[in-house]
């Protein structure tokens, strides 16, 4: 059978023939909090990763004075690359500050009538970063009509308040001193001293829509970033139906390739048959694959360059063994890559790691 996969408004479009992502990359993998909030209240979330949401009193209309909302962050490579949630918009690379949905819960009629400010905590902001806005095709997200962040690359701290935990999001009240449980009962508050909490950085928007969000800047924008080839060589066995992704810590990107018809090399691409990147910086090509109750995986770690001919081995493997790599990769600090040979195939994990038991 014919394989063919294309990346296609910036995500990968796949024949008919060619399955969803593997469960090891489906959206469903990001949890979901739910929160109730007081449309009368002024009213900031904050995230278990430290995604902050300002919701002024007013700024939801509902016929209900209470409504509930359905929240996920993808701030870090690891949330990523489980979710699928590629850094591309319409076949241009991105890397990514940080993305985000709200959404009414399931059963609520709510409009957005006053913008909300989103405070998004990032390591590093670069010039040029944008809004996208995530739209869904062909079961995967692609980032699209990006807009200028008006407020970015400020700093700030938690004032002292008090705090209540809330279905694992923190809710604080700014406008008044008591707070109250979704669960009608009433937690006791922590209140955070600004003398002594760490500042942070933040990319701050603001939002008049419900649905996904993403902070990028297109690579090729990049100061640190130049056109390249990359190609990679593949051998896998011949039922399997594998997805393959670019992974550059670092800077949160994660692309797919476009895998040959014979499924025997796979190249990625940018704009102008190029691929922009940063150089000199620890990146990875992983493969995962299902056939029936088989799961297939292959990894190789890289240093960027302008030339890359890469080797990828896909074999049957255990899920355990794809979560040990994903997790290797997500501590790699992207630093001059440390101990990897520059253009090195090797694998992360040695091929006797990578056989089921």
């Amino acid at each position: 059978m014919r394989l063919s996969c294309y990346i296609a408004m910036g995500l990968l479009a796949m024949a008919s023939c060619k399955p969803p992502l593997d469960r090891v990359t489906r959206l469903e993998n990001l949890p979901v909090h739910q929160v109730t909030v007081n449309t009368s209240r002024d009213t900031t979330l904050q995230l278990p990763e430290g995604l902050k949401v300002h919701i002024p009193a007013g700024a939801l209309s509902s016929k209900n004075k209470e409504v509930k909302l359905d929240l996920m962050e993808a701030l870090t490579i690891a949330d990523m690359i489980k979710s699928g949630l590629t850094t591309t918009s319409n076949g241009h690379l991105l890397s990514s500050g940080g993305m985000f949905v709200i959404l009414p819960a399931k059963g609520e009629e709510i409009k957005i009538v006053q913008p909300l400010t989103v405070e998004i905590p990032s390591s590093k902001i670069s010039d040029g970063m944008q809004i996208y806005q995530g739209v869904m095709q062909n079961g995967q997200m692609n980032w699209m009509y990006p807009t200028p962040i008006v407020d970015s690359s400020i700093t700030s701290a938690p004032q002292a308040t008090h705090i209540e935990e809330v279905s694992h999001i923190t809710r604080t009240d700014l406008r008044t001193a008591d707070t109250i449980s979704d669960s009608g009962k009433h937690n006791t508050a922590t209140e955070v001293e600004n003398s002594t909490a760490p500042k942070m950085t933040y990319n701050t928007i603001r939002i008049s829509n419900f649905g996904w969000k993403d902070i990028d800047v297109e690579t090729h924008n990049l100061a640190a970033a130049k056109a390249c080839k990359l190609s990679v060589s593949l051998t896998q066995p011949a039922d399997s139906f594998i997805h393959i992704f670019l992974i550059i810590p670092d800077y949160r990107i994660l692309s797919t390739g476009r895998l040959s018809g014979d499924g025997k090399s796979c190249g990625f691409y940018d704009i102008d048959s190029n691929l922009h990147l940063p150089m000199n910086k620890s990146a990875y090509i992983i493969a995962t694959g299902e056939t029936g109750s088989k799961f297939y995986f292959g990894s190789t770690a890289f240093v960027t360059d302008e030339h890359l001919d890469l080797k990828l081995d896909v074999k049957e493997s255990d899920p355990k063994v794809y979560e040990e790599t994903i997790a290797k990769i997500c501590a790699d600090k992207g630093l001059a890559a440390e101990g990897k040979v520059k253009n090195d195939p090797a694998p992360l994990l040695k091929p006797a790691d990578n056989a089921v038991n």
